[in-house]
């Protein structure tokens, strides 16, 4: 059989000389030239993929170089058999790695120490967990946590021994048998030692078959939502059952990753781009420094750098300097026990000044170092159930080969020693990046190595992420978020769609009785002859019709034909179009025919909600208000079998939807619910309610009649730029902010001048008398869309999306600590200014103010030309905003970004605003600081953003924003008079 030879990627050179590199090049070698990685088997079964590590651990102990010391440990209590009907369903499956002879050690309340902290916050949060752990009689009991044990695991089999594939059915073919002849040839050549033959090939798949069977059976019983494990390389067929279940896989950091470790390291694939099998979805690492894009396959996986799972305790406290009071700690590890014995002896007899304490691994008894401890009166040995932290405390140096101790300890300020053994290479990046000593074997250089420590300054913050609660909430709140198709519930039913539709549609059809739409009802009682061609034998045909209709819907939109959008609208409904790829363009045809007639789109909401199927409803859910405004919201619930509580305020019936698509969602809703409970007043219905609207708009001239200073300040997406939240990346951080940078002032900032804009932007909140929050009803817009970002990371995460959740999470940190009071401050909705400030309503609010100032890129000429009376007396003339560059008088500071200008704004409004003075602001974020200046001044300062763009007559935002003033745009045009706006309606 003749193999391609694939172009074998040779690695970084290593800082080590050890036996292993021989053994890595030897298996990325053979990955690469055989695809050993994408290889599949009957099942189909990537072998190689599934085994990986299991191989290297057999070709180096039969290479001499690796040689664990299998320890003496109490035998595991016996517990009776796993049944599965026994189990019920979870939102975690927790395997910790606490098995076996670990488990005999780790007397953790939950776990081993990096399982702990997740077990722990996810009972916290209420989540049900099945935790796979082999000293359960060890556990704090809790009524949501099921406990098994692995034996417990392996029981499943004899129930499903009917199910499990027989020895005889797994045979593979001649070109199959080759190929592994050649890998096996390949290995002998080069390490001399046999691998692979036909007979263990396919004992291998029989294995993986069966306890992918029995993982199936597990996932299928318990329908967890994530599976969060430990050494995930072991694991393969677990991680298949997972993935097939659609159920997220997360690996957690326990130990030393590098491009030497099997487990995560393929630094001769990069880049790749394919899947890597039996790979975890995410990986939750202790910070960047172990996820290396040189080797850690990103292109499979989202690392999440969460910090140390104890860091959050101890880097609040004082790193103290070295005594050196020489005492060394030796952090051993059970798979290298005849390294460190020789290190230890040797340490003992150089250093007979010194106190050596060795800290076993957990894996380990102390009768391993009971000789060393005897012969040597300044040895003592320490327990491998004590925590480290607390053993590391007395030490002023750590010496370990790639033990996870060696980072731990840094947390306590200790200093590092790397032992130059087999295995060390794991420890490489760190050791090369911080200029770590490396202690010889023999440890003759000792003396010098302690020398080096004494310079030695490896902060936490280098090897760890920042730790935050906040960000590993984010990740256990997505990751056991409810999909959207098991939040809403819809009743079964077996009738065909075509039929349901049909009865409907030609009720709703009654009420069409305008214009075009009476040659829609009539469309509607001709037999659904487009239905036919739906059906899932002619997908191709289905899939045309509806391009075809959406093509036309966009041009029907475009002409404002009311009456064939009709006609398209209920085409598409009858045809099931109903889901995410055809919403945007649905919800567009909506709002058009609502501008014509409510009465036609109520009638097509009503017809469209009917037969929306179970799983889009989340990404219908921006038709909501449509729905509310149109009085049929409350069909959304009734169709989906939700109940609402009946709320007074309406936006509380929106949070509520919207809390039910993720438990993300539900932290957004739980913020504005606490900030509006917090405050004086809130007006979060007021683009929905016109009696909110009257009652914001009243109360705003009656504050402006009293003649106080008073300040409004509203917080969109865009002033997510002046936050630094620590739970996301700055590389993301970054980006966004040059991304806004650039279309707002056209260039991107110096970094002195944007941390000023941060600082100062924080410091104008406190000016804020009504704040300006995304209501429920803008997050309803924005994220159904994306709620399947909410489950990644958040550096992932749509932009606005992202912002979104950053806003209202920082808010809520600045109103826990008391840095925003919010008892004095009114909450509004952040678009209050699309329906208050259109040109009839200005006009009322200012019309009988004695001094008016605009703050704006248009001139008071502009905009009381566009107001049709004098009302501005004076201005602050800002630097335009990319959108209406063109629209803008000629001045000198056309094209300076406004950051730079900063401090002359500042003084041109201590000039023109005085005490009383009524100030309106069109500033975007820049804005912000100039409001918070304005009202210092004394004026009573108004946020009306981009209202200033629509009286010029340049429409910046979208096609749904400022209806109010289309629609009072369009009744001026038609009856020739001056409209009086929303005023009167109310």
């Amino acid at each position: 059989m003749t193999i391609p030879l694939g172009k074998f990627i040779e690695p970084k050179p290593s800082a080590f000389s050890t036996p292993f590199r021989t053994l890595y090049d030897a298996i990325w070698e053979a990955e690469t030239r055989f695809d050993l990685l994408f290889r599949r088997e009957k099942g189909p079964v990537h072998v190689w993929a599934a085994n990986r590590v299991r191989f290297y651990y057999e070709l180096a102990q039969k290479l001499g170089i690796y040689t664990p010391q299998q320890q003496h440990t109490p035998a595991a209590q016996e517990h009776a058999s796993l049944k599965l009907n026994s189990l019920f369903p979870v939102d975690a499956y927790i395997q910790t790695g606490a098995l076996g002879l670990a488990a005999a050690n780790r007397m953790r309340p939950y776990g081993c120490i990096y399982t702990e902290q997740y077990v722990r916050r996810l009972l916290e949060k209420g989540r049900g967990i099945l935790l796979v752990h082999d000293q359960p009689e060890a556990l704090v009991q809790h009524p949501r946590l099921q406990v098994i044990t692995s034996r417990q695991l392996a029981s499943l089999r004899s129930e499903a021994k009917d199910r499990l594939p027989k020895l005889r059915d797994v045979r593979i073919d001649k070109a199959s048998a080759d190929y592994w002849a050649e890998v096996d040839a390949f290995f002998r050549e080069r390490l001399g030692l046999p691998l692979l033959d036909q007979a263990r090939v396919e004992q291998l798949i029989l294995q993986h078959r069966q306890a992918l069977t029995v993982n199936e059976m597990l996932f299928g019983r318990i329908q967890p939502k994530c599976f969060i494990l430990m050494t995930h390389y072991f694991r393969a067929p677990q991680i298949e059952a997972a993935q097939k279940a659609g159920v997220r896989v997360i690996d957690y950091q326990h130990g030393i990753n590098s491009r030497y470790h099997l487990g995560y390291g393929f630094p001769h694939l990069q880049p790749t781009h394919r899947k890597i099998p039996y790979f975890p979805d995410e990986f939750w690492s202790w910070g960047d420094l172990w996820t290396d894009t040189d080797w850690f396959p990103h292109a499979c996986c989202d690392p999440r750098p969460l910090g140390h799972y104890q860091a959050g305790d101890l880097t609040s406290q004082t790193y103290r300097q070295p005594a050196f009071q020489r005492t060394l700690l030796l952090a051993t590890s059970w798979a290298m026990q005849k390294q460190f014995r020789g290190v230890a002896r040797r340490l003992a007899e150089l250093l007979s000044d010194w106190h050596i304490l060795i800290k076993l691994h957990p894996r380990e008894s102390e009768d391993a170092y009971a000789d060393i401890a005897e012969s040597f009166p300044n040895v003592s040995v320490v327990a491998g159930t004590t925590d480290i932290f607390e053993t590391s405390r007395s030490a002023d140096i750590v010496a370990s080969i790639c033990s996870s101790a060696l980072f731990d300890v840094l947390m306590n300020g200790c200093k590092v020693i790397v032992i130059n053994a087999p295995s060390v290479e794991y420890a490489e990046d760190f050791v090369q990046r911080f200029d770590v000593p490396i202690l010889q074997p023999d440890a003759s250089n000792i003396r010098d190595c302690i020398a080096r420590c004494g310079t030695q300054n490896i902060r936490l913050d280098k090897v760890f992420a920042q730790p935050n609660d906040d960000y590993l909430d984010i990740a256990l709140d997505s990751i056991t978020s409810p999909s959207p198709h098991n939040t809403f519930r819809l009743p079964p039913t077996t009738a065909p769609v075509s039929t349901r539709l049909n009865g409907r549609l030609q009720r709703y059809a009654k009420s069409l009785s305008f214009g075009g739409f009476a040659a829609a009802a009539k469309r509607l009682s001709m037999p659904a002859r487009r239905n036919q061609s739906l059906s899932h034998e002619n997908a191709e045909a289905s899939e045309a019709f509806r391009n075809e209709t959406l093509i036309a819907l966009k041009a029907a939109m475009e002409a404002q034909d009311s009456g064939r959008i009709g006609q398209l609208i209920i085409d598409l409904v009858r045809s099931g179009t109903t889901s995410r790829k055809y919403r945007t363009s649905f919800i567009s045809a909506m709002w058009a025919v609502e501008q014509d007639s409510k009465r036609a789109a109520r009638a097509l909401l009503r017809g469209y909600i009917a037969v929306i199927p179970q799983h889009e409803l989340a990404y219908n859910l921006p038709l909501y208000e449509h729905a509310v405004r149109l009085g049929v919201g409350s069909r959304f619930a009734d169709r989906f079998n939700i109940r609402l509580r009946s709320h007074s305020r309406i936006w509380r019936s929106a949070s509520a939807l919207f809390a039910q698509t993720s438990h993300i969602a539900g932290r957004m809703c739980e913020t504005v619910e606490t900030l509006a409970a917090s405050c004086d007043a809130e007006w979060l219905d007021s683009r929905v309610s016109q009696k909110d609207q009257r009652g914001l708009f009243m109360n705003l001239k009656q504050r402006l009649n009293a003649g106080e200073p008073f300040a409004m300040i509203r917080l969109g997406d865009g002033e997510v730029y002046g936050f630094s939240p620590d739970y996301v990346k700055e590389t993301s951080l970054s980006h966004d902010r040059e991304l806004r940078e650039l279309v707002w002032w056209g260039s991107a900032q110096d970094a002195s001048l944007r941390n000023r804009l941060c600082s100062e932007f924080i410091s104008s909140l406190q000016s804020a008398d009504y704040l300006g929050v995304p209501s429920p009803f803008r997050l309803l817009r924005d994220i159904p869309s994306s709620l399947a970002d909410l489950r990644r990371p958040i550096d992932n995460w749509h932009r606005t999306v992202r912002a979104h959740f950053v806003l209202l999470t920082e808010l809520s940190r600045l109103h826990r600590s008391g840095e925003l009071d919010m008892a004095r401050r009114q909450l509004v909705d952040e678009r209050c200014h699309q329906p208050l400030f259109t040109q009839s309503l200005t006009r009322e609010l200012l019309a009988e103010r004695s001094h008016s100032v605009c703050i704006s890129c248009f001139s008071k000429k502009q905009l009381n030309a566009a107001l049709g009376i004098e009302l501005f007396h004076d201005q602050v003339l800002l630097p335009p905003h990319q959108k209406v560059l063109d629209l803008v008088e000629e001045s000198e500071i056309r094209t300076i970004p406004a950051p730079e200008l900063i401090d002359t704004l500042y003084e041109q409004i201590d000039q023109v605003v005085r005490p009383g003075s009524t100030v309106l602001v069109a500033g975007g974020f820049v804005g912000k600081l100039l409001i918070a200046r304005a009202r210092a001044a004394g004026g009573m300062v108004l946020d009306i953003g981009a209202s200033a763009d629509y009286w010029i007559g340049r429409e910046t935002r979208g096609k749904y924003d400022f209806s109010d003033y289309r629609r009072e745009r369009t009744h001026t045009a038609s009856s020739g008079q001056p409209s009086m706006g929303v005023t009167d309606a109310l």
